[in-house]
């Protein structure tokens, strides 16, 4: 179809374009600018607020009309905007006319002429309906999300920032992405800071034009989640593997209509659904009575009251998620008299929220009864000293944190009941951080039977010492993939690990410790610690056993060692590792002190030098001691073969005796 460009368009373009790319929103210049801007169904590319609110009119009953250029449409269209179509003849809107466009064999006009006609009838109003969807009014802390298909697939962010940016026009939107590594700067332009961004780099600048998904109510997102009432009765969705194979879903609609019983449902997963708003209360307890579980993580929740409004109408509530969302409020509206909308909850993860833990005091406080906490991916690296936290809780999972060492949660052995922590997948390199000035209590965590460092930075053996002190209760515990573990081979850092850890550990890396495993680890670990303390002097001995904190248990179970500082002495001497030969070849006799690892091929071209002829005609034969052969009580001898064997293959003692054949 024909069609008139708006003026100025390309200078538009351009200038989007280069803004687009400069701010970092992933999008590059020229068309593809612009298509990252805005452009696409339902948006207009020129003209004021009134042309986009008639082309959104337009584009909702021709969707497919409204393209890059301001194209023509059928003269049926006017009709259904006009009350009088008759009444535009040719001579009315002429060929020549700047904003129309008219052919007699296709009765073609230009969206300009329906503007003209729209606005005539109904301008006011169709300037209020639309232009709230066209321009949406933006506020900080604004949670907001893009549906697939679009430049923003699947993401939802929060507004830190809305108004203009230095060298660029109109007005941009500061935004921080629930996704690491989606964003292109920490909310920094140009040299000059804009908003501050809670995860580093993780901040874009996008147009106001973008139009943002539509958010749902907790009752709306249940009713499109687990209800069918849009599918056809009885149907059965049929699937063509190949031309030759098909099947047919069958069944499924039984397992629909069990989940389609909302006052039934017991478990329900409302993650990433846009939800963001709570509906009223008596409505919430009539549709869906009887939840224990409920998962709201991933959503565009802002405050906590709206969560908090849900759970209220929600006797039975025992377990809750709100991990992925961005809280800017932690208030909540406490009734006098009445218990907390989460009373009855004992189980919460509020992982990935970046919630500081002075941030997660505040909220626990609204969870009297709470016994596990989730609380990862939140980049915590320390607990306060002065903290105050339920005592109900028992269960602590902080994975995926920062923490450096163990001395980081020292704070929580205030907690009476606290029995697991994990703490895997941070930075903890030491158990008690030696720049700590607080020394810790002898029995930190009174309470504690299973602790989770795995993937973890310990670096090596002597930092398990330090266990048994601050767990004195300590039952099960996990170290897997941490670098002592690739010190030495698989079986023998199992082995010294696990001798390493009090008796009462029955549990590591999820394995149960049988006794007779324990016992062999144990005095495979007293035995190196002897060789150690044999390879020093008696006045190193101290220093060593630093490193050992379980040499005087261990002895007292299997008893001191032995520990032979002579023979340690002399393997460490080279005299000791060489071996006294006596090589004769008839008359000729030469002494020579040869090492043990040395090679016969080897000895054999040294031979043949000392005694004057060729290698390859060169013969050895040790003689061996105590062994005669033959009747004339000669020496049993030994032929020295070549190859990789070595002399003290065939001399076992510190003396020999070879036979040169040349």
């Amino acid at each position: 179809m024909r069609g008139v460009r708006l003026p100025g368009r390309e200078q538009e373009k351009k200038k989007r374009g280069r803004a687009g790319a400069a701010l970092g929103d992933g999008r590059k210049e020229g068309r593809k600018g612009d298509q990252g801007a805005g452009r696409g169904p339902g948006r207009c590319v020129g003209g004021g607020e009134l042309e986009r609110a008639v082309f959104l009119f337009i584009n909702s009953r021709y969707p497919a009309a409204t393209t890059y250029r301001l194209h023509t449409c059928n003269i049926h269209l006017l009709a259904s905007l006009s009350s009088s179509p008759s009444q535009m003849p040719h001579s009315r809107y002429p060929a020549s006319h700047s904003y129309c466009s008219y052919n007699t064999h296709h009765a073609h006009c230009t969206y300009k002429a329906i503007l003209l006609l729209q606005l005539s009838q109904q301008p006011q109003a169709l300037k209020t309906n639309t232009q709230q969807k066209m321009e949406p009014e933006f506020h900080i802390n604004q949670r907001l999300s893009f549906t697939p298909g679009q430049a923003y697939t699947a993401a939802r962010c929060t507004v830190r920032y809305s108004g203009p940016v230095d060298g660029t026009t109109g007005t941009w939107l500061g935004v921080e992405w629930d996704v690491e590594g989606k964003g292109k700067h920490s909310g920094v332009h140009g040299g000059k800071k804009y908003f501050e961004c809670k995860a580093p780099g993780n901040a874009s600048f996008i147009r106001t034009t973008r139009q943002p998904d539509d958010t749902l109510s907790f009752l709306e997102g249940l009713r499109r989640k687990y209800t069918t009432a849009d599918d056809p009765p009885d149907a059965h969705a049929v699937l063509s593997l190949t031309a030759n194979k098909v099947f047919e879903e069958v069944g499924f609609e039984k397992i629909q209509k069990k989940l389609g019983q909302l006052k039934e449902l017991k478990i329900v997963i409302l993650d990433g659904l846009c939800l963001a708003r709570a509906d009223a209360r008596e409505e919430i307890t009539e549709t869906c009575p009887k939840i224990e579980e409920l998962d709201l993580s991933r959503n565009l929740f802002e405050e906590l009251q709206t969560v908090a409004s849900i759970c209220a109408a929600l006797p039975h509530l025992r377990s809750l998620k709100i991990s992925g969302n961005r809280f800017s409020s932690l208030e909540v509206e406490r009734v006098p008299g009445q218990p907390s909308p989460f009373e009855g909850v004992t189980s919460l993860e509020i992982s990935n929220t970046y919630l500081t833990w002075d941030e997660t005091t505040q909220i626990l406080a609204h969870f009297p009864n709470i016994q596990t906490l989730e609380s990862s991916l939140n980049r915590i690296s320390t607990i306060p000293a002065d903290i105050s936290l339920p005592p109900t809780i028992t269960t602590l999972n902080l994975e995926r944190n920062i923490f450096t060492s163990l001395t980081a949660v020292l704070p929580l052995t205030s907690l009476p009941a606290l029995s697991r922590i994990i703490l895997a997948h941070n930075l903890i390199t030491d158990i008690l951080d030696p720049a700590s000035e607080t020394a810790p209590p002898t029995q930190a965590f009174k309470t504690l039977t299973h602790l989770d460092l795995t993937y973890n930075h310990v670096p090596t053996f002597p930092q398990l010492d330090a266990l048994p002190a601050l767990f004195p209760q300590l039952t099960s515990i996990r170290l897997s993939h941490n670098p002592f573990c690739a010190l030495l081979p698989r079986e023998e850092a199992h082995m010294l690990t696990l001798a390493r850890l009090p008796e009462h550990v029955s549990m590591l890396n999820h394995t149960r410790v049988l006794p007779a495993e324990r016992q062999n680890a144990e005095m495979y670990y007293l035995g190196r610690i002897a060789k150690e303390l044999a390879a020093v002097g008696e006045s190193e001995e101290e220093e060593v056993l630093k490193s050992h904190g379980r040499w005087g248990v261990l002895c007292e179970l299997y008893g001191a060692p032995r520990i032979d500082r002579a023979v340690a002495l002399e393997k460490r001497c080279l005299g000791s590792r060489l071996v006294k030969v006596e090589f004769v070849n008839g008359e000729k006799k030469v002494v020579r002190g040869v090492p043990r690892g040395m090679a016969v091929s080897t000895v054999r071209a040294l031979v043949a030098r000392w005694f004057g002829v060729e290698p390859l005609g060169v013969g050895l034969w040790l003689l061996v001691d105590g062994e005669e052969e033959g009747q004339g009580g000669e020496k049993k001898r030994v032929a020295l073969e070549d190859g990789v064997r070595e002399v003290g293959y065939y001399v076992e003692g510190k003396e020999g005796t070879v036979l040169v054949e040349a």
